[in-house]
């Protein structure tokens, strides 16, 4: 009986080993695992910051020093010590500091500007009432109080109060196009498109805009669609309307929708790029159950069987015992 107690000792501390080893490769397996994925994130937010950076300088050379700003702002948001960063930043505040006012490029001929004469004192006094304004910078009561110098005076210094309208069309599209009223600064910068031709740092700004409302007409409706256009915000512009963040969410929602109908390898395809914009636990998760799933209903490839004859076409040779031949 003792030797026999010695034996399930022996056993139970195999047991324990075994356990303790198992357990061991798991969480090595666990931690590499994670290590791998905050690597592939690291790696995906620099070549983002990379793309941005490239995208700043060139903001800078065509004269778009507010776009490069905004870029720069968001590369800094995510590594304060970006390599030239912040030396490329000061670069673009001293160029939008001498940068000069903007002024419409007629698509028309513009109407010859008239000189004020004596007895048009009043229409004289209401225009300098609308420098003042300007300086201001209400950008929607310039708009009210041109157009209505505009239709009561309308050929009074037309080219300069168009200047003024196409200025604060400009940037009232431009205060609005971040916030909620993105249709609203669409139509605004519409209305300064028919003073004059757009800047192209205003330009680019419409697009991500566009992209953005295509994307969200889409979302919760077409995943796919949503997807499509948010991929190409997110790369063009991450900075706008959390335009990645977005991205992220609709690939995840598409993921699950693949995963409902147990379609896993797929799925499996969309959480990983969502891990890649942010590895959150429960994404990861998700990424997990997919890979595994999809491993389990991915068929094990068979080789065939080669350098045999076929047997078709040849009939079986009968074998008759000679005893019963010769009866």
């Amino acid at each position: 009986r003792r030797r026999l107690f010695r034996f399930i000792g022996f056993g139970l501390i195999a047991i324990a080993i075994l356990l303790l080893v198992y357990g061991t490769v798991i969480d090595f397996a666990w931690q590499r695992g994670q290590s791998l994925r905050a690597e592939n994130e690291q790696l995906a937010i620099q070549e983002q910051l990379a793309s941005q950076m490239a995208y700043a300088e060139e903001d800078i050379k065509v004269g778009s020093y507010n776009l490069a700003i905004r870029r720069l702002d968001w590369i800094l948001e995510h590594d304060s010590n970006y390599p030239g960063a912040e030396s490329l930043r000061q670069v673009a505040l001293n160029g939008d500091n001498t940068r000069p006012t903007l002024t419409p490029f007629p698509t028309a001929t513009s109407p010859p500007v008239e000189e004020p004469r004596p007895e048009e004192s009043e229409p004289a006094r209401l225009f300098a009432e609308l420098q003042q304004v300007i300086e201001d910078e209400d950008w929607k009561s310039v708009v009210t109080a041109v157009s209505a110098f505009q239709a009561q005076y309308p050929d009074f210094n037309r080219q300069q109060t168009d200047a003024m309208l196409y200025n604060a069309y400009i940037n009232l599209g431009q205060l609005l196009l971040p916030g909620d009223q993105v249709e609203l600064g669409l139509f605004y910068l519409a209305q300064a498109e028919k003073l004059g031709d757009l800047p192209l740092e205003v330009e680019d700004q419409r697009l991500w805009a566009e992209l953005y409302l295509l994307g969200i007409s889409y979302y919760g409706v077409d995943w796919s669609v949503a997807v499509y256009y948010f991929r190409d915000l997110c790369a063009a512009a991450p900075f706008y309307q959390d335009s990645c963040l977005k991205l992220q969410e609709a690939l995840i929602s598409f993921g699950d929708q693949f995963a409902a109908n147990l379609d896993w390898c797929p799925a499996e395809g969309y959480y990983a790029e969502a891990v890649r914009q942010n590895n959150d636990p429960v994404t990861s998760g998700k990424l997990g159950e997919a890979r595994r799933q999809c491993l389990e209903a991915t068929p094990t490839p068979t080789i065939p069987i080669t350098g045999t004859e076929s047997i078709s076409g040849i009939l079986p040779t009968l074998i008759v015992d000679s005893r019963l031949a010769s009866n």
